[in-house]
């Protein structure tokens, strides 16, 4: 873990900088326990073992994912950082448009996931653009997002749009999401995580149940996953710290009869599964499809994810 102006600069806000030398002093006080493992650290933190509270360091979370990830912040920090962000969401990488295509020949039920970025979203659902997958919805149809981008006709950038098909849940809460008097407030960018004065949901494992915000985006995973007879798991490695996650792939096995596994290590992966869900329904079949990368084919990914008869 890297922590400063490697990851965060420029850093022009006093508390962002008070942020990260909180989060350094109890990560280097710590040391000797959690030997630089990142996961471990974050145990500590989660068990009150450091002096760095569990909401102090979500929101350090949140704030370096916002940062490092796709330049996808405030809109509004400079023009250079908007023009780099919306070229990057140009480039697409090729191996989510081939699985994109796939998945726009099955129609899925839903995509849950316990990534906080909006990568998805700049995937999936900007506006005036195509919709992938008939666009998307945070299990909310014809819901809106909160704020504009002021850069929309000087860069041809648009917000993403939240009133599509396909539902996306975010059990462990967005970038853009927040709390503003106890209202659930969805913002068309991740501003939330990038300044004082709002409460952004970022929930880390093992502290989901501590939020009501988020009950109707489990309740609606828990519906996707059950009514799904196939299952695609993709960069998700099945941490055993996050157990509501793990819950809930075990009692949503309803109708489940295929888990496709999209990893560099599909077997870890099965073996996690199997852990999980594996006992509970003895007719799952487990399909490995290997890393998603460029050289792998639409046609393969249609027959692991839809097998001919």
């Amino acid at each position: 873990m890297r922590f400063g102006r490697t990851d965060l600069a420029p850093m022009p806000r006093v508390w962002q900088r008070t942020l990260v030398m909180n989060v350094e002093e109890a990560w280097v006080d710590t040391k000797p326990l959690h030997r630089g493992v990142p996961d471990t650290f974050g145990r500590l933190v989660q068990k009150g073992e450091t002096s760095l509270d569990s909401d102090a360091f979500a929101k350090f979370l949140a704030l370096r994912v916002s940062r490092y990830l796709w330049h996808i912040g405030d809109a509004r920090q400079t023009s250079a950082g908007v023009g780099d962000h919306v070229r990057r969401q140009r480039r697409i990488p090729v191996a989510y448009v081939r699985l994109l295509e796939v998945l726009k020949d099955v129609s899925p039920s839903g995509i849950v996931t316990t990534n906080y970025d909006i990568v998805l979203e700049k995937l999936l659902g900007p506006t005036r653009q195509p919709a992938r997958l008939g666009g998307f919805n945070y299990g909310i149809v014809d819901d809106k997002l909160a704020g504009t981008h002021s850069t929309d006709s000087q860069h041809f950038y648009h917000g993403p749009d939240i009133t599509g098909f396909t539902p996306l849940l975010k059990v462990h809460g967005s970038l853009n999401w927040a709390l503003d008097d106890g209202a659930f407030v969805k913002w068309v960018d991740c501003r939330p995580s990038r300044r004082l004065g709002y409460h952004p949901i970022v929930i880390p494992p093992g502290r989901t149940g501590e939020t009501d915000a988020l009950h109707e985006i489990w309740q609606g995973a828990a519906g996707v996953l059950s009514e799904a007879s196939t299952w695609i798991v993709c960069g998700y490695s099945v941490p055993e710290y996050d157990k509501d996650v793990r819950k809930l792939f075990a009692a949503s096995t309803e109708h489940l009869r295929r888990v496709v596994i999209l990893d560099p290590e599909p077997t870890l992966i099965e073996r996690k599964l199997r852990s999980v869900i594996g006992g509970t329904r003895g007719q799952v079949e487990y399909v490995h499809g290997g890393a998603l990368s460029s050289r792998l084919q639409p046609s393969r990914l249609q027959d692991l994810i839809s097998p001919r008869s």
